[in-house]
């Protein structure tokens, strides 16, 4: 059964959302939804960090591995990418900015939250539209450590994120 968990509106320009204290024991699988998250740069792309249990922001281990398929409607192409040994958790490539079109639409499924042995994955897929170019695409990634996580942080690559919602569910356990 899907649970929402917690669901935080971006309302003004900040670095950083935490949705923290969101992982437990209670479900299994989590669902992180974002809708319509903009930024205050142009050509940013949006990005993630896991939060252990002690509280610590995974940020400096190269621990982040991500593998992604895009699709691009305007220019009718498809291109990969994959990203090795990180500091983050790429969720969009480079197309979302200021403009009034300019935002993108997520859903990421996180898997092993809870498990020490196992590495914590991620599945997502992403819609996005920069000045009527729609974009989507689909990626998995795996976070190397094996650690219990406790929750993740939003942020772009320059500047603030200036709008949207985000929200969490879980899928409780059966």
């Amino acid at each position: 059964m899907l649970e929402k968990i917690l669901e935080s509106d971006i309302t003004s320009g900040v670095a950083t959302v935490d949705l923290d204290n969101v992982f437990t024991d209670t479900y299994d699988v989590y669902l992180i939804k974002g809708y319509n998250i903009g930024s205050s740069s142009d050509g940013v792309t949006v990005q993630m960090r896991v939060r252990q249990e002690d509280g610590t922001l995974e940020d400096t281990n190269s621990a982040y591995n991500t593998s992604r398929l895009h699709m691009n409607d305007f220019t009718n192409s498809m291109s990969r990418l994959e990203t090795v040994d990180q500091t983050k958790f790429f969720i969009t490539r480079t197309e979302i900015g200021t403009g009034e079109s300019e935002f993108c639409n997520f859903e990421i499924y996180v898997f092993n939250t809870r498990i020490s042995s196992k590495t914590n994955i991620i599945i997502n897929e992403v819609a996005l539209d920069s000045n009527a170019d729609f974009k989507f695409g689909r990626g998995q990634g795996y976070h190397e450590r094996t650690e219990i996580i406790r929750g993740v942080q939003f942020f772009s690559s320059s500047g603030n994120l200036d709008n949207g919602k985000l929200v969490v569910y879980g899928f409780r356990k059966s």
